[in-house]
């Protein structure tokens, strides 16, 4: 098994067909390509649209109590057989012909991480924007933490956790599970993952394409910025733990980076409240 893409479902009924529809219009093998749904204890009709696509011998269903993303995801870490993993939201979907174009990289190499780039479109199609690396033409490799340094000089993101495609055996060496019980959680994962890689390779290629809904977001609603809030300290906290760990250097240095940027968060909300 080469790809395990891994789909967390929670009252996504107004998306998922089209986040799974972009997934099976693809060519590929089942050997090759397996897509793992968890269902994240959905109150609504998600799940009887997701098992409209049960005739596909690629699909697999877990279902659990409700964990949130987090936990959505590290279910999805656990059961997957793929070299590499995906995830992709279900209010989203994947840009046609990218799992063609990715999957003889992900047979021959065996690096860590592969960035991709990402169409972002607004859900009330005020427009849509492609991400860029500057001046790269072909698949690039860089020190994987210098991404988190990159981010700051020239802006681009080194979030969602959407735009990487994952080696699964270098997520379960260094005990890269999502942090359980926090909003935001992909500010947290992606400089903690990218300490610990050696490579990353950095592909010109648009791969996801990522849906800025309107309604319905934890960013949209007010009654979860306590929530929020206490989500950002609890990341604090964890970077501050992993650069307590690090020795001095450049990667200390970089987590040092996303640490403040965590503190000017929160600080941020607490002026807003």
């Amino acid at each position: 098994m080469i790809l395990s893409i891994i789909i967390p479902v929670y009252k996504v009924e107004k998306y998922v067909r089209k986040t799974l529809d972009s997934v099976f219009s693809e060519n590929f093998s089942d050997d090759e390509v397996e897509v793992i749904v968890v269902n994240d204890g959905t109150p609504d009709r998600s799940m009887d649209i997701v098992n409209e696509f049960a005739s596909h011998k690629s699909l697999r269903i877990i279902n659990q109590e409700n964990q949130g993303l987090s936990g959505a995801r590290n279910t999805g870490i656990k059961a997957a057989k793929g070299k590499y993993v995906w995830f992709v939201d279900s209010d989203d979907w994947i840009e046609p012909g990218f799992i063609a174009r990715i999957t003889p990289l992900l047979k021959k190499d065996n690096v860590d991480i592969y960035m991709m780039l990402q169409r972002i479109i607004n859900e009330d199609g005020s427009g849509e924007r492609i991400t860029s690396f500057k001046d790269m033409e072909k698949p690039s490799s860089i020190d994987a933490y210098k991404a988190i340094e990159q981010e700051m000089k020239s802006g681009v993101g080194i979030t969602p956790m959407q735009e990487y495609i994952i080696r699964r055996q270098f997520i379960l060496d260094n005990d890269l599970f999502f942090l359980p019980g926090i909003y935001h959680e992909d500010i947290e994962y992606a400089p903690r993952m990218l300490i610990c890689a050696d490579r990353l390779v950095m592909l010109p290629w648009i791969g996801y394409c990522y849906l800025v809904r309107m309604n319905g977001s934890i960013t949209t609603d007010p009654a979860l910025f306590k929530k929020r809030c206490i989500s950002r300290m609890k990341i604090y906290d964890s970077f501050e733990r992993l650069e307590k760990s690090l020795p001095e250097g450049e990667k200390k240095r970089s987590i040092g980076i996303s640490k403040y940027r965590s503190a000017a968060f929160i600080f941020n909300y607490m002026s807003l409240s």
